[in-house]
């Protein structure tokens, strides 16, 4: 449905009624045009929710109906740029001119010359840019109204090596913080294939040269040694090694092999393989980690947040006992020390550092987490609600039995069910068009249908006849009596139930069984180690498959038959007694849960409504990543707290002695702002640390 949609190379890649997906050029992924593509979304009234990609230069518009894509497209390509009011430090285009000028300037001032004034000035310009921002738009003393005032005052009093000190240990954090971002960043763009580099692909006996950005599922790919993976795939021939170290810290090539799994970005190193793509770009697992973290928020947590607020009151009471040091003393320079000491540029710099870190670190063992929020957030869990179907369970049941309660046979019962079902995804549905397609049945789609979240469907066959294919409480709304199966029956009774009717009557059941997921009992026992004090099943099965999981498990509580909306009333309860809550599940039926949890969890291969919906995707489908996203959230809690204690010790500390002695302005400015890069660095510490392991297939 790809289609030219302006002479920019503006591209239509897909669309739906409420959906469009874009392709654009790199001069409109970046800075200004980005900026304003996403203020003219903003302010139009039909648009939902955006999204940008770069990594894939795509950009997807969710509108509410009103908007053709011929509209969309307009609306991006009319958008005005917006210049960003203040460059990043080392990243925007004046910011080598300004560490040029301070480098002049510092010079002049370690000569004693005047001249280094305008250097100083011209070096400290964001400093004062930011203040008079703060005074003027936001009307509101901040830190760097204190900043400016210290340089103002360090200036007046004629110190210029130590103006130049102050200015260059103030930019030097926030260098600090861009320097975090743009390696973050690097790491980001290396795990994901140039979408315009050449592969071989495979065309019966023809050798076909094909850009990345073109492969689709089920195409094949032939890597010879040095080449890049290019997107997920499945070995189909060849043996060879592959190094995955920037993936999974692996520091030596690890065979592969037909059947074996390989990720995008992973390198061959000797031998030949032929690859089927099992992805795209966009959607292979570097993929969905670089969108994932484009668009995660990365500054804004609750302890971040609240020391801001107590930082910024701080600004008032600084400010009133420099201007008592300086009524007492006359002195500016001593002024200038005092009002150097904030809480909130450490804050600053450091709070998104650490959080950008510690949200790549996850990200690369295969844990996706929305933003600094949810990370936090996760880090206090110590409840977990599992769905079971796909979470607890590997989601692909097997059909145990097929029990007719009346006239017809049990292939025909199931020709009906698996009618109902044609083309649904649900595990469940899954099972009974393979169980009707192995015994060599033919259902047909159904004319006409109506899905039930949680519960099954309403369908219309062939015939004209209408039938119920779901679970006891889908029975129930529809006035059927169930009858009791057979007594031979009772060894089955943990497996689940798909009940078949034709309203009012039962026709009959299938019974279903699902296989536990072979480390669930370790993830179990690992949560548990790491303080989780309540662990809870919420299933839509019946009870005997709940309580067999729960207790082969060890849970703390289980519930059967539990409706989307049991489910979050469930959440809602473990709340009110005081737990914070995660809910990790795989379906559109666990997608209310998470909205009412502290933290929803999502299995990476479920529905793309839970994983939308979710704050923390494990991409892989691998529940042994649950307790290792734990320790990420937590160690960027511990982190953060470390550098709380970092910036406020020498800031408090150097306040209190600033105000008893005379203290030279750069010796506040190291104080200061030197406790601001420690913590910055410290927040670098998730980067440094390798993978937790290499990606796990699915089970």
């Amino acid at each position: 449905m790809s289609r030219s949609a302006s002479k920019i190379n503006l591209e239509i890649v897909h669309e739906t009624r409420r959906r469009v997906r874009l392709r654009l050029p790199p001069a409109l992924l970046a800075g200004a045009r980005r900026a304003g593509i996403a203020r003219a979304l903003g302010d139009e009234p039909h648009v939902l929710r955006h999204r940008f990609n770069p990594a894939c230069r795509s950009l997807v518009v969710e509108h509410d109906g009103g908007l053709s894509p011929t509209a969309v497209v307009r609306l991006v390509r009319t958008a005005r740029p917006i210049p960003a009011f203040t460059p990043a430090p080392g990243a925007a285009s004046g910011a080598p001119r300004r560490w040029l000028a301070l480098g002049v300037g510092g010079a002049l001032a370690l000569a004693g010359s005047w001249l280094a004034v305008p250097f100083l000035l011209a070096a400290g310009g964001p400093v004062f840019r930011r203040a008079l921002t703060s005074l003027s738009r936001d009307r509101r003393l901040n830190v760097d109204v204190l900043d400016s005032g210290a340089l103002l005052l360090t200036l007046l009093g004629g110190h210029l090596v130590t103006a130049a000190a102050v200015i260059g240990m103030v930019e030097g954090g926030e260098w600090m913080r861009d320097v975090t971002a743009a390696r973050s960043r690097r790491a980001l763009a290396g795990l994901i294939a140039d979408r315009d580099a050449v592969v071989t692909r495979v065309v019966g006996a023809d050798r076909v040269p094909t850009r990345v950005a073109d492969l689709r599922p089920g195409d094949v790919v032939a890597l010879a040694p040095g080449d890049h993976v290019p997107v997920d795939g499945v070995v189909r021939s060849g043996v060879a090694t592959v190094d995955e170290r920037f993936l999974t810290g692996e520091p030596l090539p690890v065979r592969r092999s037909r059947g074996d799994r390989v990720f995008a970005m992973t390198v061959v190193a000797e031998g030949e393989l032929q690859v089927v793509a099992g992805t795209d770009l966009e959607h292979s697992r570097a993929g969905r980690i670089v969108d994932f973290l484009e668009r995660a928020p990365i500054g804004d947590t609750r302890m971040s947040d609240h020391v801001r607020r107590i930082g910024d009151r701080f600004v008032l009471p600084v400010l009133g006992l420099g201007a008592a040091v300086l009524a007492a003393t006359g002195s500016p320079s001593r002024t200038a020390s005092v009002i150097t000491f904030d809480l909130v540029t450490g804050v600053r710099v450091s709070a998104p550092t650490t959080m950008l870190a510690s949200l790549t670190a996850a990200a690369r063992d295969g844990v996706l987490i929305k933003g600094a929020a949810a990370l936090e957030a996760l880090a206090g869990v110590d409840a977990i609600v599992f769905d079971k179907t796909g979470t607890l369970t590997a989601g692909r049941p097997r059909i145990v039995g097929v029990h007719p309660l009346g006239d017809l046979g049990p292939d025909e019962l199931l020709t009906i069910a698996a009618s109902a079902d044609h083309s649904i995804r649900h595990p469940l549905a899954v099972a009974l068009c393979a169980e009707a397609a192995a015994r060599g049945l033919a259902p047909a789609p159904p004319l006409e249908r109506r899905y039930r979240v949680g519960l099954g469907v309403e369908a219309r066959l062939d015939g004209g006849a209408t039938y119920l294919v779901g679970n006891r409480l889908l029975m129930r709304r529809h006035g059927v009596r169930l009858a009791s199966l057979p007594s031979h029956l009772d060894p089955y009774g943990d497996a689940s139930r798909v009940w078949i009717a034709r309203p009012p009557r039962c026709l009959g059941a299938v019974l279903m069984r699902d296989v536990q997921r072979r480390r669930a009992r370790q993830v179990v026992d690992d949560l548990r180690a790491r303080g989780v004090r309540h662990l809870v099943l919420l299933s839509g099965d019946g009870e005997g498959a709940a309580r067999h999981i729960a207790d082969a498990l060890g849970l703390d509580e289980w519930r059967a038959r539990a409706t989307p909306e049991g489910k979050a009333r469930a959440v809602r309860e473990l709340r009110r007694r005081g737990f914070r809550v995660a809910v990790i599940g795989d379906g559109i039926n666990d997608s209310l849960a998470f909205t009412r949890a502290d933290v929803g969890v999502a299995m990476g291969h479920g529905s793309d409504v839970a994983s939308s919906t979710a704050q923390v995707v494990l991409i892989d489908d691998d529940l042994t990543l649950l307790p290792r996203a734990l320790d990420r959230a937590r160690e960027a809690v511990r982190l953060m707290r470390q550098n709380l204690a970092v910036i406020a010790a020498p800031n408090l500390l150097g306040l209190i002695v600033a105000l008893l002695v005379p203290m030279s302005p750069a010796v506040a400015g190291v104080l200061s702002n030197g406790s601001t890069i420690l913590a910055a660095l410290n927040g670098l510490r998730p980067l440094h640390r390798p993978p937790a392991g290499p990606p796990r297939p699915a089970r």
